[in-house]
């Protein structure tokens, strides 16, 4: 059992090595500046890309393929599809950047959105679990009191993401076309 244990802290340490050494030219944070005003972004910050009205959450930054990584978030009945989608600096014409204080909004609207959420969770296992009506009643309470109990996990989950969405917001832009272009930095 020592030996099973130890093999796999070893493989887990090399595989989170490399993982590191891949990953190096990537960052979470960018900075743009333009003469002298600085703006940085993390990742988990709302923005959005050229004159496209949805919101994306900033995810990476990578400076070798110079390449802005985002992550789409869409509300499904049953689920929440994540999407990451890669954008190309050089397609890119504006970025804009959410500077409200969205976060504390989405702290107010956790619970709500969570609620929303779970409703449309509680929906969807309506018609998923009709045709698991046919085991017998423990099986099927145990096996609905997983389902149920996943959903509810996975709506607090995916709420916290939809709840930085909503509302307008107030949006700086970062031209790239401007006489007076901004300059992007990566930092970590």
């Amino acid at each position: 059992m020592k030996n099973i244990l130890g093999v796999s802290l070893l493989f887990f340490s090399l595989i989170s090595n490399i993982s590191a050494q891949i990953l190096e030219s990537k960052y979470s944070n960018i900075e743009f500046r333009r003469q002298d005003n600085s703006v940085i972004i993390t990742k988990g910050d709302l923005i959005k890309i050229n004159d496209d009205k949805r919101q994306y959450l900033f995810h990476e930054y990578d400076e070798e393929n110079q390449t802005l990584m985002v992550k789409d978030i869409k509300q499904k009945i049953l689920f929440t599809q994540h999407e990451k989608i890669d954008f190309k600096l050089e397609e890119i014409d504006k970025i804009l950047i959410r500077t409200d204080d969205y976060n504390s909004k989405a702290a107010l609207l956790w619970y709500p959105t969570t609620l929303f959420v779970a409703a449309q969770r509680g929906i969807g296992l309506g018609f998923a679990m009709a045709p698991l009506a046919i085991l017998g009643e423990n099986m099927f309470q145990s096996v609905a009191m997983a389902f149920v109990s996943f959903a509810t996990f996975d709506s607090m989950y995916q709420a916290w993401p939809l709840a930085k969405k909503i509302g307008k917001g107030s949006w700086l832009t970062i031209d790239f076309n401007s006489d007076d272009p901004w300059e992007l930095k990566a930092t970590h």
